[in-house]
Formats: C-alpha cells, sequence, structure tokens
C-alpha cells in the first residue's frame, strides 16, 4: 500500500513549510503498516536508545491520523502516552531534604502550563 506522508502545516516567517528530520520520516514510513496494538507496545518504550522507541514526533503524526479514522479508541491510547510523555519531561517540582518533601512553587506552574499548552494543543488540533 502507497502511503504519503502528509507534510507538517506550519510555516516559517518566510513562509516555508517546516519539513520533519529525515530521520523522523523514515520511522514514521516503516511504522505505517504496523498494527496499532504492536505500534503502541513500541511507544511505551521509555529508554531513547532502545531500538523499538519511537520518538514522539511519530506519535503525534500518529495521533493526528486518528482525525482520519475517528478511533477514539487509538486516539486515548496515543493520547496518554503523549501527556505521559509531557509529564515526564517537565521537571519535578517536588524536593526533599532533610526527611521533607516540599513542591517547588514557580515549578508547579512550569509544569501546569506546560501540561496545559499540550492539552489545548491536542484539542485544537482534534
Amino acid at each position: 500500500m502507497d502511503y504519503i506522508i502528509p507534510p507538517l502545516r506550519n510555516r516559517t516567517e518566510e513562509g516555508v513549510l517546516y519539513a520533519r528530520p529525515v530521520e523522523i520520516e523514515k520511522i514514521i514510513a516503516g511504522t505505517i503498516e504496523l498494527p496499532f496494538e504492536e505500534f503502541i507496545t513500541r511507544a511505551k518504550h521509555k529508554n531513547r536508545n532502545h531500538p523499538d522507541y519511537l520518538p514522539s514526533e511519530v506519535l503525534v503524526h500518529r495521533i493526528r491520523a486518528t482525525r482520519d479514522n475517528n478511533t477514539d479508541e487509538q486516539f486515548n491510547a496515543l493520547y496518554s502516552e503523549l501527556y505521559e510523555r509531557v509529564i515526564r519531561s517537565c521537571a519535578s517540582a517536588v524536593t526533599r531534604a532533610g526527611g521533607e518533601t516540599r513542591e517547588i512553587g514557580k515549578l508547579l506552574d512550569v509544569r501546569e502550563f506546560v501540561i496545559e499548552r499540550f492539552v489545548t494543543l491536542v484539542v485544537k488540533d482534534r
């Protein structure tokens, strides 16, 4: 089956379309035919050095594809994995020192902003 990977939609200030890195395009092309269960299993790998690890850009491509097939089950599985990745990428807002656990307010604010921004972008895109 021939599948053309849709280009990115955003443009630079000069009006040039952004392009995915070649390596990401190759990974997308290599996962197109994977059954969804196998794809999501690979998506759950957290070690970026694992040979089956899928970069987040690949998951974003696949979650966008759920707009066309209208598969809520697939969207939800992909969304959950991307959401977890966003949370893991944020600095911890909790510190432990001298047997006490404290939250750092500014880091909590940043985490909240990043998570809300992610959710907003996914909802707009969906």
